[in-house]
């Protein structure tokens, strides 16, 4: 039941939820996630839930009382029972990472997204590993880390078009099936094992 948690939480099932779950540390830059916020105020269809704990919460917790805004909630971590319906109880997903963020591994929080079927935006250099698994099997967007603007064009650009949103979950689920799904994993690499083997 993935709308427990909106219930849980107080928000209405009419609101579009933006999410950001997992470390709020410095080094993820997700002070921007604010200053989005700031910049989707008058888009009253949109509410940006930031799940987690880290250094960087109490800056961004000030940040969103002096702006006075009402359109963000800060939750703790939520147990893990909870993590599916949290997950899917978010229409869009954010993995936010800074410009020098060292981005040849993909961010560990995108397998479980995926699992539950939902799009994400990615902040993440054209080229990196990142940017090219989201754009390439069209799993959400990719955008310009540390750009406010470009990525609340993005969020609104996507809560707008429920078709698209939905595409993009349906591939999401797809990838996490073929691509992350343990059994797949070692299927793959005991054929490549086996390959190797066969040629050496």
């Amino acid at each position: 039941d993935h709308n427990a948690f909106r219930r849980e939480n107080g928000i209405p099932e009419d609101r579009c939820i933006v999410m950001y779950s997992g470390n709020l540390g410095e080094k993820q830059g997700v002070e921007i996630i604010v200053e989005v916020s700031a910049l989707l105020q008058n888009h009253a269809e949109i509410c940006v839930v930031v799940v987690g704990d880290g250094v960087a919460k109490d800056d961004m917790v000030a940040m969103t009382a002096g702006l006075q805004l009402r359109n963000i909630i800060f939750l703790p971590v939520q147990p893990r029972e909870k993590l599916p319906s949290m997950l899917q109880a978010a229409d869009l997903h954010l993995v936010i990472q800074k410009q020098e963020t060292f981005t040849s591994v993909l961010p560990s929080k995108l397998a479980n997204i995926f699992a539950a079927g939902r799009p994400c935006i990615v902040t993440a250099g054209e080229g990196t590993d990142l940017e090219v698994v989201v754009s390439s099997n069209a799993l959400g967007l990719a955008v310009e880390p540390d750009n406010a603007a470009e990525l609340s064009e993005a969020i609104i650009r996507l809560v707008a078009d429920n078709t698209c949103l939905a595409e993009m979950g349906k591939n999401a689920r797809e990838y996490a099936i073929k691509q992350l799904d343990m059994d797949q994993i070692l299927s793959r690499l005991e054929q490549s094992l086996e390959s190797y083997l066969r040629e050496n």
